[in-house]
């Protein structure tokens, strides 16, 4: 099958790639040369705007950074209004719950199908098809795109036939990521400071009540202090956090936890640490004071 790709950035190509070795065709789209450049050395075709990559496919995937590039693309173009009325959409960025609606609605009021399916993990887990991916939409649609994802994954999460649903879980993943993060760092700088082993500790936690990946992975960047290169940029988590601290507000929800974590990151970002990794927390506790 040709699958379409809008957005060959790190997550896209990554993508492509995965989808070639699950044995599809793959017709790309993306605003910069190098990208389409490599998409065709792969063995891809290149289209020559999005339009053309929903002709040409019946099933197209769009891994586009934010909110901006999903509207500008998208909602701002015209381009719903040109593309065949059975195309199906599914949207991997991580975007706000207002965008997801917004294209949802935009595509229903079209006769297309549109799916959220965001994912979980960084751009080397996704070389190797370790991403999680959150998917809700139409289930009839998401029934007939889950073997795609599949393919570039390694395992789908369904969440039901409210597409933004999606985007939400996401949301909220992320927020729980930056959170834990802020914890290890306060932890850790607890440890060093009054002499224990900070490996010893990661093993003991590890093993115990606090096994998760994040942890072990965020763990060992915060020792050795690999802070770049970045799996997970700290202008990506401020991002992030105010996403979720947005959908608190329109909740009606009141969360201090996002709260705080939010001014760490963007103290942290004050120090010019904005591209480097969301381990990068950890210098703020671990400074001398």
């Amino acid at each position: 099958m040709e699958i379409g790709l809008v957005g060959l950035g790190s997550i896209g190509m990554a993508v492509a790639n995965n989808l070639f070795r699950a044995g599809h065709i793959v017709c790309g789209w993306n605003r910069g040369k190098l990208p389409c450049s490599i998409l065709r050395a792969a063995g891809g075709r290149v289209a020559t705007n999005p339009e053309e990559v929903f002709d040409a496919c019946e099933i197209v995937i769009s891994a586009l950074s934010d909110d901006s590039a999903v509207e500008e693309i998208f909602l701002g173009s015209g381009l719903l209004n040109r593309i065949p009325k059975d195309s199906v959409h599914v949207c991997m960025a991580t975007i706000s719950v207002r965008c997801a609606s917004a294209l949802e609605r935009a595509h229903r009021e079209r006769g297309h199908a549109y799916v959220s399916a965001p994912v979980l993990g960084n751009s080397t887990q996704a070389i190797a098809a370790k991403i999680n991916i959150v998917a809700a939409g139409d289930p009839a649609t998401l029934h007939r795109v889950t073997p795609i994802l599949e393919a570039v994954c390694q395992k789908v999460w369904l969440f039901g036939a409210v597409a933004y649903h999606a985007n939400v879980a996401k949301i909220a993943t992320n927020f729980l990521l930056g959170s834990a993060v802020e914890a290890l760092s306060e932890a850790l700088a607890l440890i060093q400071r009054n002499g224990l082993d900070a490996e010893e500790y990661m093993s003991l936690i590890g093993n115990t009540a606090f096994s998760a990946p994040a942890y072990r992975m965020y763990g060992d960047k915060i020792i050795h202090e690999a802070f770049i290169p970045s799996a997970f940029k700290l202008s990506l988590a401020a991002r992030d956090l105010a996403l979720f601290k947005s959908l608190a507000n329109s909740s009606g929800l009141e969360l201090p936890l996002a709260d705080a974590t939010m001014q760490r990151i963007e103290d942290a970002m004050a120090e010019g640490l904005s591209d480097h990794d969301l381990s990068a927390l950890s210098y703020l506790s671990l400074r001398i004071r």
